[in-house]
């Protein structure tokens, strides 16, 4: 399978991948999810103009079109500044233009038949981050089967004139605590390389994929620090400018250091317990604080509701609903057709089918969590006419809570 359109936003990559993961684990027999992160050389400056201009005819853009796509991409010219000094003008014979809105679908195009050199192998492609993944319940032909993909992949890549960067290739075995691996004689490579593993007895313990951080028992043990290392550098920087500054201009510090960094991906890593959520909550408590200009010893019920934010669960809730909301009125991208089951019948009114973990400790998966939130939603929010009233309508909703 092969998800090489645009996909609306970085989350809903992952939301995928961890699918595929709870898929794997949620078995009578759990199989071992082996998840290889590609890494190509210059990827979007070494697209061969040639082959591009092949797919997008082999796509439908013929005649004019195609003949607009190659007056895009050739003939454009370049030149370094530094300190004032120019080079000579040099005319780019590949790539795409990045920082484009053309270039990531470009390359999509470009590496959207990648999918095609395996049947077993499932390829997940959002823009320049690439991932294989394949599953067993046997360790051993888990690696032999992988290595046998690796092989195909570094053909195709050549014969598409693009350059695998093997050092920086990885590789996770996600699996659960108990499914003990002795790795001494597993190996991954490509082209006589071998591609290093990332794991807790590694050098590396975790791998940022499109923003979040994973580990290979998906605890988010690693990415919830690595949020709360932001989140103290901007808390860090409201509390220098708490007497410094008006409310309007601090609630903008927050949304931009703050809030960026706490919201992003939440419906993906936010299903976790509540104890491991408890030091992020500190902080935005000391945050908010920082903005009102309040004592650190100060209730912040009123200061949420009067600063219209929402707290730390109940922000990962309106994410996930405001997602589930977009699935169940079909504004998410087709990747997710038919992707939770609905519930049929006039009892079961806008609601999905719970695919319930075999164990408890995978209900913070996105899969389980996603639907089970939007199942426990009022109707009348769900009845909203569109995103925004839907926002509204839910945001406030807890605010009222906030007493």
């Amino acid at each position: 399978m092969v998800l090489g359109e645009v996909i609306g936003n970085t989350m809903h990559p992952v939301i995928h991948f961890l699918d595929r993961i709870y898929k794997c684990f949620n078995k009578n027999n759990p199989e071992y999810n082996l998840t290889i992160f590609i890494d190509l050389k210059k990827a979007f400056d070494t697209c061969n103009f040639d082959i591009l201009l092949k797919k997008l005819s082999h796509y439908g853009f013929r005649g004019v079109s195609n003949l607009w796509f190659e007056n895009y991409l050739r003939n454009r010219s370049q030149f370094t500044s530094i300190n004032g000094v120019k080079s000579d003008m040099n005319t780019l014979l590949t790539g795409v233009p990045q920082g484009s809105v053309l270039g990531p679908i470009l390359f999509l195009i470009l590496i959207n038949d990648l999918a095609n050199i395996s049947d077993s192998l499932f390829s997940l492609l959002f823009a320049d981050d690439t991932t294989f993944q394949l599953s067993s319940n046997n360790i051993n032909d888990l690696f032999t089967q992988a290595n046998v993909e690796l092989e195909k992949a570094a053909e195709w890549f050549k014969s598409n004139k693009l350059t695998l960067n093997v050092s920086k290739t990885k590789y996770i075995l996600f699996r659960k605590p108990t499914q003990k691996v002795d790795f001494t004689n597993l190996r991954l490579g490509i082209n006589g390389q071998n591609i290093e593993r990332i794991g807790n007895d590694c050098k590396i313990k975790s791998f940022k994929f499109v923003g979040i951080h994973l580990d290979e028992y998906l605890q988010w043990d690693a990415h919830i620090q690595h949020v709360r290392c932001k989140l103290s550098s901007a808390n860090f920087a409201l509390s220098k400018i708490k007497n410094l500054f008006p409310t309007n201009i601090k609630k903008n510090v927050y949304n931009s250091l703050f809030k960026s960094h706490l919201e992003y991906g939440l419906p993906c890593w936010g299903g976790v317990k509540h104890s491991k959520l408890k030091a992020i909550n500190i902080l935005q408590k000391k945050s908010i604080r920082n903005i009102a200009g309040k004592h650190f010893r100060e209730h912040t019920n009123p200061i949420y509701k009067s600063l219209g934010f929402l707290k730390v669960q109940d922000l990962i809730e309106y994410q996930s609903s405001c997602f589930m909301y977009k699935y169940f009125n079909n504004k998410c991208p087709s990747s997710f057709e038919n992707f939770f089951i609905p519930f049929r019948g006039e009892n079961r009114t806008k609601s999905f089918i719970l695919e319930v973990p075999l164990k408890k400790s995978m209900e913070h998966f996105p899969t389980y969590c996603l639907p089970k939130t939007w199942n426990s939603l009022n109707i009348s929010h769900k009845n909203a006419e569109s995103l925004r009233i839907f926002k509204d309508n839910l945001k406030e909703s807890f605010l009222s809570q906030y007493t």
